[in-house]
């Protein structure tokens, strides 16, 4: 089953990913910024999500 094993690997670091994006949304806008942009290009859309 390699390719479940695939997918399930690729969720995780999803999971992980959006985890770090909130934590850094939160507390370290730079961050979050750099982050953002890394991922989806997007700077604007992540800057402020918690306030």
């Amino acid at each position: 089953m390699p390719a479940t094993r695939r997918t399930f690997k690729r969720l995780t670091l999803i999971a992980a990913l959006v985890t770090v994006l909130i934590l850094a949304a939160c507390g370290k806008p730079a961050a979050n910024a750099s982050l953002v942009v890394l991922h989806t290009g997007d700077v604007y859309g992540y800057i402020e999500p918690c306030g």
